[in-house]
């Protein structure tokens, strides 16, 4: 009986700090809630999307869904850690490939930073003190 107890203790920590949920993977089937009346405008050839929204450990993520499937995933929260960086606000100086950067008209510019994650700087041109705005998977 006491082990049942701990265990549900366990699970139930878990489920209300977010622990035990995980960002949903590019191309992963979207059984949640799509809000048709907000869009976000991913990068090309995906451009303007109905939005997704989730929360994941007090992390507020935004995303695009086409046909069911997740296509596109961001989020600009500072306290955001991708194997214990936080990106957000860094400079593109703190950056190892810096001279990758990819210019999309219209959209931003970017460039690949780890696990599929992808800095995105915004419009303006980019020098070592630009920081990052937001990151995103697509």
């Amino acid at each position: 009986m006491i082990r049942f107890i701990i265990t549900t203790a366990i699970v139930l920590i878990k489920m209300s700090t977010g622990f035990g949920q995980k960002i949903p993977e590019i191309g992963q089937r979207w059984d949640g809630k799509v809000d048709h009346g907000e869009k976000i405008y991913a990068p090309p050839p995906l451009g303007i999307q109905d939005q997704i929204s989730f929360d994941i450990a007090g992390i507020l993520f935004k995303g695009a869904v086409k046909e069911k499937k997740v296509v596109f995933i961001s989020t600009s929260d500072p306290d955001f850690v991708i194997n214990g960086k936080k990106y957000i606000g860094a400079t593109l100086s703190s950056i190892r490939n810096r001279n990758s950067i990819l210019t999309v008209p219209g959209w931003g510019r970017y460039l690949s930073i780890e696990d599929n994650w992808n800095a995105a700087f915004g419009f303006e041109s980019v020098s070592d003190s630009s920081r990052i705005v937001f990151l995103f998977k697509h």
